[in-house]
């Protein structure tokens, strides 16, 4: 299943007019208009995941195609000099928007909350993802945009969560309901063997990939699904999705399998009628795209130690998914590609922090002089000092994952210490605007390196006797004792499992996913369980994602029984 996707960037405030030397012609392509950074990125982005369907959006033109010609301007922002929101609405159905299923917008709220509101407003009829909307700089948004394109993924970021699961006819006779996250985004479905907790796993599994010859024969009647909208301002109202198997006829066994998605507010609903036999999987798959939410979906199997960097990409975006023995492929171990990966995104992200630091050093003596002409206010000496040991720190723990080079100073040169910053106007703006430079260089890191902290977290708690940490050239360096270096391949296979899963759910798991997890319990030491749930609560805190496991170990729901719904209707005794 695959929604047709339309990606909106915003227009930048430097133009191509604004270069010096550049002398371009009065009008110029879209595409080829905006030069700032982060407009450029925009562009290498909608290139290579989006290249047929890509507007850029103006507040002086409206939706504008890469192709289209734009002459040199000066209003940048939406409000009193901006375009009519009618006449953006009817440029955009002139050119053909307004059929999309999916439309995503690069910029968060901060920067460009009037392109926001623009576009939630043209295409009400699509659902609308904003993946960067939080982000909270300019900086840390190109970070996210160069680790996207380094990974080779889109961004996402889901507007509708799952609320409630209702199943029927599991396994011909069973009836489940289950509620879904009453806290922490966090579900755990427990039950004795043979009540359906993986069954159901897979049938969320296979209906937000819109995988239907996996649904003919998981064993079920009907599914219905509730959801809730972040962007819908109603309390208590629900959108639903009712799958139902309809048996047409028993020689051949013959199903049909309906689809009907109803919204919550206005009642109106979107109805496909799967027929058994053989059909078209491109027309299936845009019928499937109006009518099940696009919930971005992972599951975690039990096998996580190797895979198939030539299969397909995500595998069906399945997270980690079980071997395919119907498959032929030269297979590897996950956590040496896992290696490469962070490498890899370190690198990228270094190629842009050089490009910053060389526009911010151009442009500092003009900076400077402007700053004193202008008589802005510059805070006090003390303060410029609390702020350099703060920057320092943060500078150290950069170059420690190898971000930056050490600095190799004498002890005296490093210490910032109280009275040591004259109070002379010339010199405190100096330093200001290269802490203001510096934190703006850094900004890219931010993303990631929140990440890597985590990770490195959560594994140094796991790991007894293995130091673990992540720099530019090693990637994953893991030291015995904090002395010998051990090679990630020489792990012992439950390490390798742990070090894998939270790899790829810190790493690879984009806000509002639906994470599934059958019986994570498997290769972990009774200790390991009793910290998992706290640990994924911590990954919910960074990825917004939701999480289902399944699960029938006490000690890996430890003290988070209040997450837990029981299959059985038998609740441990919790004394």
């Amino acid at each position: 299943m695959s929604l047709k996707t339309l990606l909106v960037t915003p227009a930048g405030k430097e133009k191509v007019w604004d270069v010096p030397g550049r002398n371009p012609p009065d009008a110029v392509r879209a595409r080829d208009a905006f030069t700032g950074r982060f407009a450029r990125r925009c562009a290498q982005y909608a290139r290579t995941h989006y290249p047929k369907d890509w507007a850029i959006l103006s507040p002086n033109f409206g939706y504008l195609m890469p192709d289209d010609e734009v002459r040199n301007y000066h209003n940048d922002e939406f409000g009193e000099y901006s375009l009519e929101f009618d006449t953006i609405r009817e440029n955009a159905e002139y050119d053909g928007l307004l059929g999309y299923d999916s439309v995503i917008f690069l910029g968060n709220r901060e920067d460009y909350g009037g392109y926001i509101d623009a576009v939630r407003q043209t295409f009400t009829g699509s659902w609308v993802e904003v993946p960067l909307e939080h982000t909270p700089s300019g900086g840390e948004m190109l970070g996210h945009i160069v680790d996207s394109l380094t990974r080779g993924t889109p961004l996402r970021s889901n507007i509708i969560h799952l609320s409630r699961i209702r199943v029927e006819g599991l396994f011909g006779e069973l009836t489940h309901d289950i509620s879904l996250f009453p806290k922490d985004s966090l579900s755990i479905i427990t039950a004795p063997n043979g009540y359906g907790k993986t069954t159901i796993l897979r049938i969320l599994r296979a209906i937000f990939m819109g995988n239907v010859d996996e649904l003919r024969i998981l064993p079920f009647g009907s599914v219905e699904l509730e959801f809730i909208r972040d962007d819908c301002t109603i309390p208590d109202i629900h959108d639903t999705l009712h799958v139902e198997k309809q048996q047409r006829s028993q020689f051949p066994l013959r199903i049909d399998i309906s689809f009907t998605y109803t919204q919550g507010v206005d009642g109106k609903g979107r109805h496909f009628v799967l027929r058994d036999g053989d059909y078209d999987s491109e027309t299936v798959s845009a019928e499937l795209a109006g009518i099940i939410p696009p919930v971005p979906v992972k599951y975690i199997s039990a096998q996580r130690l190797w895979h198939d960097p030539n299969h397909r990409k995500g595998i069906c975006g399945d997270l980690l998914a079980s071997y395919d023995r119907n498959h032929e492929g030269a297979y590897e171990l996950t956590i040496l590609a896992y290696t490469d990966d962070i490498i890899r995104r370190i690198q990228a992200l270094l190629a842009d922090y050089a490009s910053i630091a060389q526009e911010l050093d151009a442009t500092y003596p003009a900076r400077y002089l402007q700053a004193l002409g202008d008589g802005e206010l510059i805070p006090s000496a003390a303060e410029i000092e609390t702020d350099l040991l703060s920057l320092q720190k943060e500078r150290e723990s950069f170059e420690t994952l190898g971000f930056l080079p050490y600095t190799r100073l004498d002890d005296g040169d490093v210490m910032i210490t109280p009275g040591r910053i004259p109070d002379d106007p010339g010199i405190k703006t100096a330093i200001y605007l290269y802490i203001a430079d510096s934190r703006e260089k850094y900004q890219i890191f931010g993303g990631l390196k929140q990440k890597i902290d985590l990770l490195e977290e959560i594994i140094n708690t796991l790991f007894l006797n293995i130091d673990f940490t992540v720099d530019i050239e090693s990637g994953f360096l893991l030291k015995f004792m904090g002395r010998d270096p051990v090679p990630p391949e020489a792990l012992s296979s439950g390490e390798q499992n742990q070090l894998v899963m939270y790899y790829d759910l810190i790493f690879k798991t984009d806000p509002g996913t639906l994470v599934l997890i059958d019986e994570p319990e498997i290769s972990l030491h009774v200790v390991w369980q009793r910290q998992f749930l706290d640990t994924i609560l911590g990954i919910i805190g960074i990825t917004g994602s939701d999480f289902i496991l399944a699960t029938h170990s006490p000690q890996l729901i430890h003290t988070h029984w209040d997450n837990t719904v029981d299959l059985s209707g038998n609740y441990p005794d919790e004394g």
